[in-house]
């Protein structure tokens, strides 16, 4: 009968040993944290991020698309990776807009742990939208 308690330490020990993974899901990407010249978020922004020759245009105003996704002045677009990117935004109403180029930094993040799935990339940025040229 000796047998049990040690068969009962072992299985703790073992146990102890096995992490359990949540369920989070991670969006990896792009993500650009949009502020007028006020610093408030942007929510209604649109335009276009090129990166390696390909184009995702966006509207906030349909909140979420194939490629990319929209939340309070957040704008991720959805690609795997790359070096650089060009962007050319404005806000909903015409007043804002800004253009450039960004170096991509691709972070990586793990949710539910190292171990467990649900690995994203990403790439932060803020983007300040200034005035217009063309009004008056």
């Amino acid at each position: 009968m000796r047998i049990f308690p040690f068969a009962l330490l072992a299985t703790a020990f073992l146990a102890a040993g096995c992490a359990e993974c949540t369920k989070l899901g991670c969006i990896g990407g792009i993500n650009l944290d949009l502020t007028g010249p006020d610093g408030e978020p942007i929510e209604d922004a649109a335009g276009t991020v090129t990166m390696d020759g390909t184009a995702v245009d966006f509207d906030c105003a349909d909140e979420a698309g194939a490629d990319f996704e929209c939340t309070q002045g957040l704008v991720t677009i959805m690609v795997d990776g790359g070096e650089t990117a060009e962007f050319t935004l404005v806000g909903a109403d015409g007043t804002l807009e800004v253009s450039g180029e960004l170096d991509l930094d691709f972070v990586e993040d793990y949710p539910n742990g190292e171990d467990c799935p649900a690995q994203c990339k990403s790439s932060s940025h803020e983007v300040t939208l200034k005035e217009s040229q063309d009004v008056g």
